[in-house]
């Protein structure tokens, strides 16, 4: 009898000890397991707060006017019809207050629907008809070569979207950057892009 009561107690202690064990083993588990998620998730963390301020930096960069520094523009003369128009030949035409109205006349009939791709400040977008204006502006500084700031500006554009370019601008927010696409025109005193379209969308890319 009392070999039984001994074996007995032999086996219940050798099944506390693995109960033990195995608690003890599914608490390293867990704490395993909360150590490792925790190192994901701060990982994920500092991941998404790093990318958050890569974009702000690169937001607050394209927010920058377009500097041009006299002496070192671009030489609008030589721009030939049917060329893609930049933004800093554009401007170096617009700012240039010692031109001849023969220099200014050529160049607008040159650039007349040109092929342009501008990153943009978006002011409004509505729809008007069968067709979306957008209010767009290009903010620009003149520098001297000693780096002052000698004039500061901003050319307004309208931009006109074909109707079926609606879902691909609703992203554009007022005061962002986007880059649009179209043909320039200059009639009448007025800066246009016409066929506007957003660089990068599903519908331009078609």
């Amino acid at each position: 009898m009392s070999e039984k009561k001994s074996s007995g107690c032999v086996v219940a202690a050798v099944v506390g000890i693995v109960v033990l064990v195995g608690g003890l083993a599914l608490v390293a588990t867990l704490i395993y397991r909360g150590a490792v998620f925790g190192k994901e998730a701060m990982s994920a963390q500092f991941e998404k707060h790093r990318a958050e301020a890569s974009k702000a930096m690169a937001e607050a960069a394209a927010v920058e006017p377009v500097k041009l520094t006299e002496g070192e523009l671009p030489d609008y003369s030589s721009y030939q019809a049917g060329q893609p128009l930049t933004r800093e030949m554009f401007l170096a035409w617009r700012s240039d207050t010692e031109a001849t109205t023969l220099v200014q006349d050529t160049f607008r009939e040159k650039a007349e629907g040109a092929d342009v791709s501008w990153n943009l400040r978006a002011g409004d977008l509505r729809q008007e008809g069968d067709r979306i204006i957008g209010s767009f502006y290009l903010p620009y500084v003149t520098l001297a070569k000693d780096g002052i700031r000698t004039q500061t500006g901003v050319e307004s554009l309208r931009c006109e979207f074909a109707a079926g370019e609606r879902e691909s601008l609703l992203n554009i927010r007022r005061d962002s950057m986007a880059t649009i696409r179209g043909k320039l025109s200059l009639k009448n005193g007025e800066t246009v892009l016409r066929d506007a379209r957003q660089a990068g969308t599903g519908v331009e890319k078609e």
